[in-house]
């Protein structure tokens, strides 16, 4: 749920903030966001080697988009029988000034990126009707892409054999 909040402040605030004097080498919201994560599990993100988050550019403006998947978090506090459940993964777009903002939020089972011929791709790991499927346990993988047309990011049309799932 604080995730959720999270999000919804900093769309509401995109605009808001004056820009730090120089790019952030862990942008404020999100480090506000994994320390919220950590938090609701019991653990400090202080000392971590390196939060459960990746940084690539998926929109090719040379600028990293970071991405913030749940499901990595160690949690303790959360029941063995709950880690099977979807967790949140959060994409923030990167932007000049060192900022970054929330743009894409789903439940999802986990991320993948891909490095191949020069690009990045955001795979996320879905299920049921995410995936075509009737089934709630079905699970596929959908690629995350970003339209320039439509200044965001969406997920990959279902395709024959995404959603026969993998």
């Amino acid at each position: 749920m604080l995730q959720v909040l999270i999000f919804t402040w900093a769309m509401a605030a995109q605009g808001a903030a004056p820009p730090p004097e120089r790019p952030s080498p862990a942008p404020d919201l999100v480090s506000a966001y994994t320390s919220g994560l950590a938090a609701q599990c019991g653990v400090s993100n202080e000392g971590a080697a390196s939060p459960p988050v990746d940084r690539v550019d998926l929109t090719g403006d040379g600028l990293p988009e970071v991405v913030v998947d749940a499901n990595r978090f160690p949690c303790p506090k959360r029941p063995e029988v709950f880690r099977e459940h979807a967790q949140v993964v959060t994409l923030f777009r990167g932007e000049p000034d060192g900022r970054a903002f929330p743009v894409f939020q789903r439940a999802a089972y986990g991320t993948r990126i891909q490095r191949a011929d020069g690009r990045v791709t955001l795979w996320i790991t879905l299920s049921g009707a995410d995936c075509g499927q009737q089934d709630a346990k079905s699970r596929c993988e959908r690629q995350v892409i970003w339209s320039p047309r439509a200044a965001r990011f969406e997920l990959s049309p279902l395709a024959r054999e995404t959603s026969q799932g993998r």
